[in-house]
């Protein structure tokens, strides 16, 4: 069992204590992740899955190879952010000599959506997908990479939002569907690359919509973590309800 499988169970068992979670070994693409049991009867399944982007994951992997570049031309050392499209090999031979030009423009600190006024910001940022960046203090003369951002406006829809694609996965749908059972449950984890996904599920009410579900999908999950904090919505035909305190009250 995975992390996202374990958190899962951690937050349906709170939502629904008088159920059994079995968990299925046989991960095959016909096979929901667990068996939902009651009095020693299967009456409903759970899918597991997690929804993130997949370009800033694999550019997340390889800042942690090597976040360093080594600082010729600047007269500072620098902290950068890049954004999700944003080619690492580009960054890393062009990115000291963009960042002096900023120094010389007297920037110490910038971001994109709000300084593209600044012409040396604004070509970092169209060059680079360098999204912003700070004076900082390494041990060692350096400009340090960080992962995308992960900020964003909170607004309960972009939840919803970010989560479609998983809802409406071939895969997920097809697990739920082949089980025959009453209740199909699909369980999303967002991660912090989801930027104002992640950060609304954790700040905003639950939308007032109802979601409009395909048919194998009776209820839907979607959590996310911040530290020992799981925040945990559940939408099914009636609409939405945020189970976070819950959850947390029974970890």
């Amino acid at each position: 069992m995975n992390h996202d499988e374990r958190l899962a169970t951690r937050a349906v068992k709170a939502a629904m204590p008088n159920v059994d979670l079995i968990f299925n070994t046989d991960q095959s693409n016909s096979v929901a992740d667990f068996s939902i049991m009651k009095d020693g009867e299967e009456v409903g399944v759970l899918e597991v899955t997690r929804c993130t982007v997949q370009e800033a994951e694999e550019l997340r992997s390889l800042i942690r190879q090597n976040p360093f570049i080594e600082r010729i031309h600047c007269q500072s050392d620098w902290r950068i952010h890049l954004g999700e499209n944003a080619r690492i090999n580009k960054v890393r031979q062009c990115a000291d000599l963009y960042l002096r030009n900023i120094e010389l423009s007297g920037i110490d600190n910038f971001f994109s959506q709000t300084d593209a006024h600044i012409e040396p910001v604004r070509r970092i940022w169209e060059d680079l997908c360098v999204e912003s960046g700070k004076k900082w203090k390494w041990k060692i003369p350096c400009i340090g990479m960080s992962a995308p951002l992960s900020g964003g406006p909170a607004n309960p829809g972009t939840v919803w939002n970010s989560v479609q694609p998983e809802v409406y996965k071939p895969d997920n749908l097809r697990k739920l569907e082949r089980s025959g059972c009453p209740h199909r449950h699909l369980f999303i984890v967002i991660d912090g690359l989801q930027g104002p996904a992640y950060v609304s599920i954790r700040w905003c009410e639950p939308p007032q919509e109802v979601p409009k579900l395909p048919s194998d999908i009776t209820h839907l999950w979607v959590a996310a973590e911040e530290g020992k904090i799981v925040y945990v919505w559940l939408a099914d035909s009636v609409g939405w309800r945020d189970l976070t305190n819950e959850v947390n009250q029974t970890a």
